[in-house]
């Protein structure tokens, strides 16, 4: 039981065609409605189809799935799930991350530069405190431990996000 006005929120990451959606119940998403889906990986597809008609997530209410040119997300919608296009992913050292183009994150977890991605999020990946990994220049890639990203037009920002477990064809994290 929760107080009037309080409700508990889960969030999760999908990724399909290398692309993130990232889930949050009970919640749902405001704005223009461009389709409609009857399969998680039609809703994706569709989106991803979408995305320069501003398609930016998709609903679920237990039937349909709803693609949406959102301008808000409204919490609490009960029984309802929305999906945000979180934008590309990839997958490395068991963790989906997140790629964020011309963004950073602040904060370094390390004074260690890495000259690969795959260096870089190997030891993110093994730190308790890292959250991604930013690239901050031609071939210099530094760990952070903040997650929230901060508009950067030469940098690169590679949130981590959780472990992943492939069902099908997309990729869920827990």
């Amino acid at each position: 039981m929760y107080p009037k006005g309080k409700y508990y929120t889960t969030e999760h990451v999908v990724t399909f065609a290398n692309n993130a959606f990232k889930g949050t119940s009970p919640t749902t998403l405001s704005g223009t409605k461009l389709g409609t889906a009857k399969t998680i990986e039609l809703a994706m597809a569709g989106c991803l189809a979408k995305l320069k008609a501003g398609c930016n997530g998709f609903t679920y209410n237990g039937k349909t799935f709803t693609l949406y040119k959102s301008t808000k997300s409204v919490t609490p919608s009960v029984g309802i799930i929305a999906w945000k296009h979180m934008g590309k992913a990839i997958k490395s050292d068991g963790y989906i991350w997140i790629m964020k183009l011309k963004y950073r994150l602040i904060g370094y977890d390390s004074t260690t530069s890495y000259k690969t991605l795959t260096k870089a999020t190997a030891a993110c990946a093994k730190s308790d405190t890292c959250q991604g990994v930013t690239k901050e220049g031609s071939t210099t890639y530094k760990t952070n431990n903040g997650d929230t990203p901060t508009a950067k037009t030469s940098m690169n920002a590679y949130i981590r996000g959780n472990k992943w477990e492939l069902h099908g064809k997309i990729y869920y994290t827990w």
